[in-house]
């Protein structure tokens, strides 16, 4: 029989520790990126996409993963912080979402690492 853990359903909080990614990429420089999540829905996301023939995995992944991002680390050639915008998610982030983790497992993508850790609940459990 399981049992509820009361403790940590009190102790969710609304956004991730700080998670930085090493990529493999010549995108960014360094190749690694510092991000905040929100927690994302598995089931919500999946009846938000409809499933219409139009819709393909890889759009909601990607998709899910731009939402998922509160917070990011992205600076331009001044060293000025980029705005998160969804303008900016689109320009700058999306494109890196292919990009393969470093230390991950061999052909990891960023954005399944993102939507992978964004549907996570023990990711956004406060750490006492």
């Amino acid at each position: 029989m399981a049992r509820i853990n009361q403790n940590g359903f009190e102790r969710l909080t609304a956004y991730s520790p700080e998670i930085t990614y090493k990529l493999k990429t010549s995108l960014i420089e360094p190749p690694e990126l510092t991000l905040r999540l929100k927690p994302l829905d598995r089931i919500g996301l999946l009846d938000a996409a409809g499933w219409g023939a139009e819709m393909k995995l890889g759009k909601i992944i990607a998709a899910a993963a731009l939402e998922a991002v509160i917070g990011w680390d992205l600076q331009n050639e001044a060293s000025e912080p980029i705005p998160l915008t969804e303008e900016n998610k689109q320009r700058y982030l999306l494109p890196l979402l292919s990009a393969e983790i470093a230390d991950g497992r061999p052909g990891e993508l960023l954005g399944i690492k993102i939507f992978t850790d964004a549907t996570d609940p023990d990711l956004f459990i406060k750490k006492n």
